[in-house]
């Protein structure tokens, strides 16, 4: 009896969640469609020039590197003495690491390029590898032509260093920036058809004839 009744407490509660979520979608869903076109286009321009969107990006987290540093040494000014030290600690941290991201750009995004294309490598092995061991699971070629494709990529870009390595992240960056861009633009369509449903709903009760 007690298993039951935690049951369906739980089932209001998730249709309570669902509820709030959809009424959020709903209110939103024009917000939510404008981000998606930004980031669409956003992603487009930095499919279009990889090179100027990684050397944006890179000079932003240099920009953040100094900005953290500089707000670690206020804050280790103003901490209490237990504090400072590690404060100060932290901001020279972060502060060397901006200088290094200042002055060998290159070797930074080749070191990182270098990671990418070893995660690929790992991810189109595993997935390969996975493909070939259940050839009876459904989606089985597609499986193992995606592992094929992230193991070509990664080969493509260690092979075209250095200059992969300043059009890597630029690319990803946009594919991803495309990707977002499209799923908002869903979700934000489906708030909208969500919205109208609403509206819908409240005008159908106020033509409804009052109760006797």
């Amino acid at each position: 009896m007690m298993s039951n009744e935690r049951t369906t407490l739980l089932g209001n509660i998730l249709n309570l969640e669902n509820e709030a979520l959809e009424s959020v979608l709903a209110v939103n869903s024009s917000y939510i469609i404008c981000g998606g076109i930004v980031d669409m286009i956003l992603g487009f321009l930095a499919l279009c020039s990889p090179i100027a969107a990684t050397m944006a990006s890179y000079s932003l987290v240099t920009a953040l590197f100094y900005i953290a540093a500089i707000c670690r040494f206020i804050s280790g000014c103003f901490a209490e003495p237990g504090y400072k030290m590690p404060s100060f600690v932290g901001g020279v941290w972060q502060f060397i690491i901006a200088c290094i991201l200042k002055w060998y750009p290159l070797t930074v995004l080749s070191i990182v390029t270098i990671f990418i294309a070893v995660l690929f490598m790992c991810e189109g092995i595993f997935r390969t590898s996975i493909a070939c061991s259940n050839k009876d699971m459904p989606g089985y070629c597609a499986t193992y032509f995606s592992g094929l494709s992230s193991i070509l990529l990664s080969v493509i870009i260690i092979a075209t260093m250095p200059l992969s390595a300043i059009e890597t992240i630029g690319i990803l960056l946009g594919c991803n920036l495309t990707t977002l861009g499209v799923s908002r633009l869903m979700i934000g369509c489906a708030g909208r058809s969500l919205n109208n449903q609403f509206v819908t709903t409240a005008d159908a009760h106020k033509m409804m004839p009052p109760m006797v």
